[in-house]
């Protein structure tokens, strides 16, 4: 992961020119502990087989994945929510691993892309 096609580096360009850069250090820190706690949330609904509670965490990261201008994360979520809501478990495991993968990503990518910019 990290290709540069893996994030929209305008929306973040876009964000600072709303509040500047603390607008974008608190986007970074709710984005963190939110998308954290849904993954997390999607990681133990595929673990139990809770398609609708799999839906509901993929639906807030696709959320929060926008926001940020992570695409590869909103992609991937979008993926899994959908998959979810139409009841083919075959792909879950894989895609809940790529989902925690891409997170993983977005979240280095903007702690470093915020600290640059400091």
């Amino acid at each position: 992961m990290n290709d540069t096609r893996d994030f929209d580096p305008q929306t973040l360009v876009r964000l600072r020119q709303l509040g500047g850069d603390g607008l974008i250090s608190k986007l970074v820190t709710i984005f963190g502990e939110y998308a954290r706690d849904r993954v997390r949330d999607a990681v133990t609904a595929g673990q139990r087989g809770d398609l609708d509670g799999l839906a509901r965490a993929a639906h807030a990261v696709r959320s929060s994945a926008g926001n940020v201008g992570a695409v590869r994360l909103l992609e991937v979520a979008t993926a899994l929510e959908h998959t979810a809501r139409t009841g083919r478990t075959a792909t879950i495991p894989a895609l809940v691993s790529d989902l925690h993968t891409a997170f993983i990503a977005t979240r280095t990518y903007l702690a470093t892309t915020v600290q640059e910019a400091a």
